[in-house]
């Protein structure tokens, strides 16, 4: 009996250490709207700030392609900023 529940305990273990998914949200809540962050692989992939007043609200988005960053407004689909690393130089 102690080496079936040492086997499913093991089990358990490994299956929540080495099962466990890398990809998540997470939600800050801010001063008037929050922030939404996610993560792929454990590597922050893109972020979102949903802005709110008494009429109003938004939703800025910021992503990461490649070496371009992507700043999008959520009221205006036409307008997208795009930061983008042109030499790979440093310094």
């Amino acid at each position: 009996m102690k080496t079936l529940y040492s086997t499913l305990l093991i089990f358990l273990f490994t299956f929540f250490c080495f099962g466990q998914n890398q990809d998540s949200l997470i939600t800050v809540d801010i001063e008037s709207g929050k922030t939404i962050k996610k993560y792929i692989q454990g590597n922050l992939e893109s972020f979102e700030t949903e802005l709110y007043a008494v009429n109003y609200g938004n939703i800025l988005s910021f992503s990461k392609k490649n070496d371009t960053i992507f700043i999008e407004n959520a009221d205006e689909s036409e307008a997208i900023i795009k930061i983008y690393l042109k030499n790979k130089k440093a310094g």
